[in-house]
């Protein structure tokens, strides 16, 4: 298993009333708003459903302006909010073949194939920390977290990533 954390990213957050704004944010970024618990991306963009109003958008840094000013334009006249939260945000890859099982060591939702698929995100708590949890692959997810607990989220990950730690009941005698 591995744990990386992820290069400083673009990250905006949008929120607005999504089935009035749908065709502004889509013709903005050339995506579709992706469905509850889904995320729709191209090789250089990822737009996240975080809540019925609520959209994070992850670009390359460098484009975040760019990013920010045609989504502002896209949604003028409308009741919404588009705000960098780059510097609020660190990411993590966890990739390997038990990635499943360390998952389900540190949040509280089944991660097995049938609940938790390729492209569907999860906001949660890894640990005692709110996070978003995103299946990019069968072995590879990213965690989102707020940068104040990153040292804590990589710690968590690196101890649930040692095989001896294991799943099991701890008996009351």
């Amino acid at each position: 298993m591995a744990v990386t954390r992820l290069a400083q990213r673009g990250m905006l957050a949008l929120r607005a009333d999504l089935s009035v704004a749908n065709a502004q944010i889509s013709d903005a970024f050339g995506l579709s708003v992706p469905a509850p618990l889904e995320v729709s991306k191209t090789d250089d963009l990822a737009l996240l459903w975080f809540s019925p109003d609520e959209l994070l958008l992850i670009c390359d840094l460098t484009d975040l302006v760019s990013f920010k000013s045609r989504t502002e334009a896209a949604l003028a006249g409308m009741h919404a909010m588009v705000t960098d939260v780059s510097d609020m945000r660190a990411s993590f890859e966890l990739r390997g073949p038990r990635l499943r099982e360390v998952l389900a060591k540190t949040v509280p939702f089944d991660t097995h194939p049938d609940r938790f698929r390729q492209g569907q995100i999860r906001r949660t708590h890894l640990g005692q920390i709110a996070a978003a949890v995103w299946m990019l692959e069968q072995e590879c997810a990213q965690i989102l977290c707020f940068s104040s607990y990153a040292s804590y989220a990589q710690d968590l990950l690196y101890a649930a990533c040692d095989p001896l730690a294991r799943v099991g009941a701890v008996s009351a005698t």
